[in-house]
């Protein structure tokens, strides 16, 4: 009885199809993938210290509770920063996503020469 059900076993898993992949995944999808993880990592680093920042200089609290609200709350922009990386249609509106408001904040704190003579 023992070997018969050991019999049964073997033809079962001889039955059960392999998961090969017939399609390679091309090179253009990964770069795209590649890039939306450098725009993840590094421009939500970006925009995550340049947020961090600017809340320092202009929250109304007290200096060091000012400080701590910026950092806890670059984490969170951090994280979701990083998942604006995957949710956008394409690699392209990731990094334009994230620098854009990235450049914007910067200039706020820090003003080019031309804003600051008008």
């Amino acid at each position: 009885m023992l070997i018969d059900t050991l019999k049964t076993n073997r033809n079962l898993s001889q039955a059960v199809p392999t998961l090969k992949s017939t399609k390679s995944v091309s090179l253009a999808y990964r770069g795209a993938v590649l890039s939306r993880i450098l725009a993840g990592v590094f421009g939500g680093y970006a925009l995550a210290s340049v947020l961090s920042a600017l809340l320092a200089t202009t929250l109304p609290l007290s200096r060091i509770d000012a400080v701590l609200t910026a950092t806890l709350s670059a984490f969170f922009v951090f994280a979701l920063a990083v998942m604006w990386t995957f949710a956008a249609r394409t690699a392209a509106h990731a990094w334009i996503g994230l620098l854009a408001p990235t450049a914007a904040m910067a200039c706020w704190i820090f003003p080019p020469a031309w804003i600051v003579s008008l």
